[in-house]
């Protein structure tokens, strides 16, 4: 079975009718799963596989049993998060506001560190500045995620736009878009290299040319019918992970430092990445 296939039927596997999961205030010991959408990936598998220990993390400590689901593209999942069709909802921070807006989630943890759009080229490119490059190749992560729109929005805001704009070529798999630029099919490439360390960005040889602002890296929300208490215990257990042995792992295993506090205002500057 192709994984596209295998997907789909997990899909299936767990299409739970939410709001059906708490009695008398708390969450019954015979519900049905929750479900946690998480926004789809070129690689559902490895999507699936990251997140995996999280959700093992809320079940144990919570005694709750949450589920991953997700879609075949933004536009699925966009529409079953607006539908309030998810009970948890991980999303990117461009779909945060929407998600908030449609009444039916709230916001309640968002990671603790930042991100940024990074247009690059190999240090021996003769780019110097965005002008020089004009007409060229950019290799891009997938087109509706933030890196991807927020690095082109950076070269627009700089004069790259009509006969001046570059060709953007969208690539489908995590960092293919730095295999692109390493096997000069791209002049330049937008990235994120939040997840590289210092050695793994030095190895790639990259310069950078320009540099977005922070950005949040994605939001955690939570349906707003969901028992109060629910959520402030799932609040409280994603926001002290990085101060227990067995959360500091997950964190690890997920490849995040940790959970804070967020805002609906510090999501409010993404609108300007949504194109619908």
């Amino acid at each position: 079975m192709s994984i596209r296939a295998a997907f789909r039927c997990l899909l299936l596997a767990v299409a739970i009718t939410p709001g059906s999961v708490f009695a008398a205030g708390v969450i019954a010991e015979d519900a049905h799963p929750l479900v946690m959408g998480i926004l789809p990936a070129a690689n559902p598998a490895s999507q699936f596989a990251r997140y995996a220990p999280l959700v093992d993390y809320i079940n144990s400590n919570l005694k709750v049993t949450v589920v991953l689901e997700s879609t075949v593209d933004a536009a699925e999942f966009r529409k079953r998060t607006g539908g309030r069709m998810y009970d948890i909802v991980l999303t990117a921070p461009h779909f945060v506001v929407p998600a908030l807006e449609s009444g039916a989630y709230e916001l309640i943890a968002a990671p603790s560190n930042k991100m940024t759009a990074k247009v690059v080229v190999n240090k021996k490119s003769s780019a110097k500045k965005l002008a020089d490059l004009a007409g060229k190749v950019i290799a891009t992560p997938e087109v509706d995620g933030l890196i991807a729109r927020a690095g082109v929005k950076l070269i627009e805001i700089n004069g790259l736009t009509g006969n001046q704009q570059p060709v953007y070529m969208a690539m489908a798999d995590m960092n293919a878009e730095l295999q692109a630029l390493a096997a000069s099919e791209a002049d330049a490439a937008i990235v994120s290299l939040s997840r590289m360390t210092k050695a793994e960005q030095d190895a790639a040889d990259l310069r950078t040319l320009a540099e977005s602002a922070e950005l949040p890296i994605y939001g955690i929300l939570v349906a707003t019918d969901l028992p109060q208490q629910f959520k402030l215990d799932l609040q409280n257990l994603l926001l002290n992970m990085d101060k227990k042995p067995d959360g500091k792992r997950v964190l690890t295993q997920i490849n995040f430092p940790g959970y804070g506090k967020a805002t609906a205002a510090e999501y409010l500057p993404m609108r300007v990445y949504l194109t619908d």
